[in-house]
C-alpha cells in the first residue's frame, strides 16, 4: 500500500473553567496520538492486526512545538504523515490547524512496535506488517530531529515524588503516554511555583510506569529551558525525560 497523509479534526473541549495550557496540551496530545491510530488503521497496521501478533504501537519520543497557544472550545484539524522506517521504528509527523487555517501546532514523534510478553522493541524491517510499506512521505517538520537533553545542567529546582494510580493505566497495562504531561505540569508548578506560557516540549519515554509504582521528578533549569529527569524509586531506572521550553 502506498501511505499518503491523514487529516482528521478534534473539537478541543475542556470542562475546566480556566483550563491551564497543560491541561488544553493534554488533549491535544491525545488527538495527536489518536489521528496516529486512526490514520494505522486505514493502511493496514492498526489494533486489528496487531492484537493477533501480540504487539503494540508505542511512543518512545514526541516533540511538540506552540506556534499559536490553544483556546478551549474550538476545533482544529490534525495533519499527520509517517516517514520511512529507521532503524528503531518510524517517525510521524503533525500539523495543527485552527479555523483559519492557520498552522499553530507542530510536532513529530517517534513510534515504536513493542511485543506485548516481552516488552521488547521490534525493528520495522524485520516485522510482518512493516516491512513492505512504501512511503514516499519524507518531509520532515522537524528538519533538526529531536532536542537534545543537556546533562550539563546541575542546578536542582525541584525534586517531585509521584505514585502511579489506576485511572492513569491504558489497555496496554501501563500509563497512558498522555498522562505524562500531567507528570510534567505538576512538576513544573513544583519547580516554578507560578503559572508559565511554554513554546515547546519533548518527552522521552524510556521505562514503562505501571499500577502502584512509584517514581521521582528531578527539575533543572538553563536558560529559560526545563530539563526533568524521571526515575522509579525501586531501582533507580530512567522512566523519562522531558524538556521544557518557556517564554
Amino acid at each position: 500500500m502506498l501511505i499518503q497523509p491523514f487529516e482528521t479534526t478534534i473539537n478541543l473541549e475542556s470542562n475546566l473553567i480556566n483550563p491551564t495550557q497543560f491541561d488544553l496540551l493534554k488533549i491535544m496530545q491525545k488527538g495527536l496520538q489518536d489521528s496516529s491510530t486512526y490514520h494505522a488503521d486505514v493502511i493496514g497496521y492498526g489494533a486489528k492486526e496487531l492484537d493477533p501478533l501480540n504487539v503494540f504501537w508505542a511512543v518512545a519520543r514526541l516533540r511538540v512545538r506552540i506556534i499559536i497557544p490553544l483556546k478551549n472550545h474550538h476545533k482544529y484539524r490534525i495533519l499527520t504523515w509517517p516517514n520511512p522506517y529507521d532503524i528503531a521504528g518510524i517517525d510521524r509527523n503533525y500539523q495543527v490547524f485552527d479555523e483559519n487555517n492557520e498552522c499553530v501546532i507542530e510536532g513529530m514523534g517517534k513510534w515504536v512496535i513493542v511485543d506485548k510478553t516481552k516488552f521488547a522493541l521490534i525493528k520495522p524491517k524485520e516485522f510482518i506488517l512493516t516491512k513492505d510499506q512504501v512511503n514516499t512521505c519524507v518531509d520532515k517538520v522537524f528538519i533538526d530531529g529531536y532536542l537534545r537533553f543537556n546533562k550539563m545542567v546541575e542546578i536542582l529546582q525541584a525534586k517531585v515524588q509521584r505514585v502511579v494510580k489506576s485511572a492513569e493505566i491504558d489497555q496496554n497495562n501501563h500509563v497512558n503516554n498522555v498522562v505524562y504531561l500531567d507528570y510534567i505540569a505538576n512538576a513544573v508548578e513544583v519547580a516554578m511555583n507560578q503559572t508559565i506560557q511554554i513554546t515547546e516540549y519533548q518527552i522521552n519515554y524510556s521505562e514503562s510506569l505501571f499500577l502502584n509504582e512509584h517514581f521521582t521528578m528531578e527539575v533543572t533549569e538553563d536558560n529559560n529551558t526545563l530539563y526533568i529527569t524521571s526515575y522509579r524509586d525501586n531501582d533507580h531506572k530512567f522512566v523519562f525525560q522531558s524538556i521544557i521550553k518557556k517564554i
